[in-house]
């Protein structure tokens, strides 16, 4: 199944499932704090995932939606949320960050070692096929469902790769030295769209920088913030 020039967007739900003896370890006694983190948390949030020509974004929905609704020629996204694009041709992404304002973040688009295992399961009419990754660099644990027969290579998030699109992908962090709140974070496919949008644009007005120039003009904000803080220099 190859969709050609078609848009397609997929829209994801998410999940957490939290570490509740962590929250309390930090928390001990702040029940307020607690209940606050663990609602907050557990909300479930809608994402989509947009792809055309190899060219895809990643986003928690906002007015996404009545943008595609639009008969405008082309996507031009603007800065309400963050928002990750995909060059899978080209092998990049570009991450929108932000500190005292926004920027379009270039990096290689991550190239994950899959491992395509044998089990099987239904959604919907489509087969999807289990593939597992661990990623020691940062110590989490990937599973994805995929559909073979829908030639996407992409999935949520920085998730590519597999020969078919994802529908689920759970990630589980192992850190058990350094817990994290979150033990799982699940995203699960619940549509399908197909849209007549002729062109998917990166935001025109955001400088694009390396992940090199960007971390180094997060050093020097975040001291410039520490000495602002700490009376070391004077504001602007």
């Amino acid at each position: 199944m190859i969709f050609g020039q078609t848009t397609i967007q997929i829209l994801y739900q998410s999940e957490s499932i939290l570490n509740h003896d962590e929250i309390e370890r930090l928390f001990p006694s702040d029940f307020d704090i607690r209940n606050q983190i663990i609602s907050e948390a557990s909300k479930q949030r809608e994402y989509s995932l947009i792809i055309k020509n190899d060219f895809s974004v990643f986003m928690e929905n906002s007015k996404l939606y009545n943008q595609l609704q639009d008969n405008s020629s082309k996507i031009d996204f603007g800065n309400e949320n963050a928002r990750l694009f995909k060059d899978l041709n080209n092998k990049i992404i570009y991450e929108e960050k932000s500190l005292n304002k926004t920027y379009l973040v270039k990096d290689s688009l991550p190239n994950f070692k899959w491992k395509i295992l044998n089990e099987k399961k239904k959604w919907g009419e489509l087969e999807l096929k289990k593939a597992t990754f661990v990623n020691e660099k940062d110590s989490t644990e990937i599973i994805a469902w995929f559909a073979p027969k829908i030639r996407i290579f992409d999935g949520p998030e920085y998730y590519n790769g597999l020969p078919g699109l994802i529908i689920e992908l759970q990630i589980n962090y192992l850190r058990n030295s350094n817990p994290d709140i979150v033990k799982s974070y699940f995203y699960k496919a619940n549509k399908i769209e197909f849209e007549s949008i002729n062109d998917i644009v990166l935001p025109r007005k955001l400088k694009i920088l390396s992940r090199e120039e960007f971390q180094k003009l997060e050093e020097n904000f975040n001291q410039k913030t520490i000495d602002i803080i700490s009376g070391g220099v004077e504001r602007d």
